[in-house]
């Protein structure tokens, strides 16, 4: 919940909304859940302070509410084109101080995470601006300034690795061939966190790693190689070894799509199927059946393409 001492601050509609922001959106962004979630305790207190980082996290939590439970109040898209022109103004102006340039960095987070709770094709061009502006304040390196720095190295990281493959197949080469443990070193922040679930967690990180393998298997292959079946029963077989509801659970949406792209028989693309469903079940996000609908494609044409070089013309963030 948020910081009751801090609710007066804003209008009832929008209070509400940086609450269900809290419960529902940013639980589903980190592997555990617990105090030390940057997207609640670091993006919120922002909020109240900061008008760039409020337009977002509306934008946000509006998406999510018009998707699962109907009509808002106000429209989702406001809050989004006013978090876009908020952020043009800001880039327009000089950067005072390293503070400045981190609450660009985390206003454009937000909004990709906005892309995967409404499954919008605008993922790419807000990735590009992500990786502009990064680079136009000096870098990862001029960020590392205090904990919000250090958050937003991270998750900037994680999106990284998870958005390449579905950014261009080059990309998706390169990145989880050389940059792999960099872009999900959350998960070993994690284990260092809570060494009593180190099995645990080296658990999602083996599902994880067999996911960026099928990938590059099928990238490096291309369409001639036949299909990788060995692998994707032993991913299926791996997954079904989690419980339902286990810990970490939810941040295999990328890896089991992964998978489910290079599956043939009919009984695992069902499985993976069913799965993706659960995960929709779950968090209520519009890029999971968008990520299935693409399957149908990426599965009709199986033999004739890679569906590695097919994941950036979906243009989806799939996460």
């Amino acid at each position: 919940m948020l910081l009751s001492w801090r609710l007066d601050l804003l209008e009832p509609w929008k209070q509400e909304s940086l609450d269900d922001f809290s419960n529902k959106i940013a639980p589903q962004m980190v592997v555990i859940d617990d105090e030390h979630n940057g997207w609640r305790y670091l993006v919120l207190p922002l909020a109240y302070t900061d008008e760039l980082i409020l337009d977002t996290v509306l934008a946000v939590a509006a998406y999510h509410y018009d998707a699962n439970y109907g009509k808002t109040l106000y429209t989702p898209s406001k809050w989004y084109m006013e978090a876009i022109r908020r952020l043009q103004q800001r880039r327009d102006l000089v950067i005072r101080d390293v503070f400045d340039a981190q609450k660009i960095l985390l206003a454009l987070l937000v909004l990709l995470v906005l892309v995967i709770v409404n499954g919008s094709s605008d993922f790419p061009s807000l990735f590009k601006i992500l990786q502009s502006a990064l680079t136009a304040v000096g870098g990862e390196n001029a960020l590392q300034k205090g904990e919000l720095g250090c958050f937003l190295r991270r998750q900037i990281r994680k999106l990284r690795a998870y958005a390449a493959p579905l950014l261009s197949q080059e990309e998706g080469i390169d990145t989880l061939s050389t940059e792999a443990s960099q872009g999900f070193e959350c998960l070993y922040y994690y284990r260092d966190l809570y060494p009593d679930h180190k099995n645990w967690l080296s658990s999602i990180s083996n599902i994880i790693r067999q996911a960026r393998r099928i990938y590059l298997k099928r990238a490096l292959a291309g369409p001639e190689a036949p299909p990788f079946t060995d692998l994707v029963e032993q991913f299926k077989c791996t997954l079904e070894s989690i419980p339902s509801g286990a810990l970490g659970e939810h941040v295999l949406v990328w890896s089991t799509f992964l998978a489910a792209s290079e599956s043939s028989m009919p009984e695992h693309r069902q499985f993976f199927s069913e799965v993706l469903l659960k995960h929709h079940r779950r968090n209520g996000f519009l890029n999971i059946p968008a990520a299935m609908k693409n399957l149908q494609h990426i599965w009709a044409r199986q033999g004739c393409v890679s569906w590695t070089t097919l994941l950036p013309a979906f243009r989806i963030f799939i996460m």
